[in-house]
């Protein structure tokens, strides 16, 4: 009896996954797809909390989440080298043993938050890991060890769900953006009202502090700052260079996952200045924000 009893459990957790995983890949933002994920588990396993945690660059960073456990959040995002690498490839329950040599920040708030049970669902697609999913309870639930190669297939469909609706997201913002080009940026707009509406853009599409635009100078070998600016900053006029190495001169050019970001402006293969956001409001700039500032560099 208590053999039907652990099947049949067994068996509507596999359905429930193979119909959430269908539905994920209807919707078209990565937003949709996780709070569609997180709504399904919590009415289906009735937990206190449910979170999607992702990997940006060397970062854990929460993308969703719905229940109690606001010190969880608040302490989040985590540096990925101070928890453990298990999270990312490996189903964990909080049965799953930490060795001295393995100690896990996450796990250390999960303890903090008394989630007397969780596991964890790694979101992993042709061996890439997304992040993972982590459902608590505040009670004690006693797991079924078997079911972990129900939950490593769901992650691999959720990773999939999460790809797709990212790209759809991308496609339709490049979209919008060359629209707004098209609207905005006329062959007759003088030169500073094409850098004023193109920092401003870029400043406002990603959440940054200050934006600005710096030009090359090929007579004096130099990058010399066109105003307008936005936001609050501190320019540098000009910036002599020596070298055509860019990353001398701007750090953080072509690279995601910082606190500031700047992107080469590209005519006919020559470069003719830099587009620069930077002290983004809160954490980093992630990929997604490349492929919008790229977009505005072809202007």
């Amino acid at each position: 009896m208590q053999i039907d009893k652990r099947e049949k459990l067994m068996k509507k957790v596999e359905n429930h996954l193979r119909m959430t995983a269908r539905k994920l890949v209807k919707f078209d933002t990565e937003g949709e797809t996780l709070q569609y994920l997180i709504d399904s588990f919590r009415s289906e396993f009735q937990c206190d909390f449910v979170g999607i945690i992702m990997k940006e660059e060397d970062l854990l960073v929460s993308k969703a989440n719905s229940g109690d456990s606001v010190l969880f959040i608040k302490s989040l995002p985590l540096n990925v080298g101070d928890c453990s690498s298990n999270l990312l490839y490996t189903p964990l329950t909080f049965d799953d043993m930490v060795t001295e040599n393995d100690q896990c920040a996450l796990i250390e708030l999960l303890k903090k938050e008394e989630m007397n049970t969780w596991f964890t669902v790694p979101l992993i697609e042709e061996g890439a890991s997304f992040g993972f999913c982590i459902i608590g309870f505040k009670n004690n639930i006693r797991l079924i060890k078997e079911m972990d190669s129900m939950f490593i297939e769901f992650g691999k469909d959720v990773a999939t769900a999460i790809r797709l609706a990212s790209k759809k997201e991308s496609e339709k913002r490049k979209i919008l953006d060359v629209e707004w080009i098209s609207r905005n940026l006329s062959l007759n707009s003088s030169l500073e009202k094409v850098v004023e509406k193109v920092v401003d853009r870029a400043g406002k599409g990603t959440s940054s502090k200050f934006a600005c635009i710096y030009l090359y100078n090929e007579h004096d070998n130099s990058f010399n700052y066109q105003p307008p600016s936005y936001g609050e900053m501190n320019v540098t006029e000009k910036i002599n260079i020596n070298n055509y190495v860019l990353n001398d001169y701007f750090p953080y050019i072509e690279k995601v996952g910082g606190p500031e970001l700047t992107v080469p402006l590209v005519v006919d293969l020559k470069t003719i200045g830099v587009l620069h956001v930077g002290q983004k409001g809160k954490g980093n700039f992630p990929k997604r924000i490349w492929s919008f500032l790229n977009c505005l560099q072809a202007m």
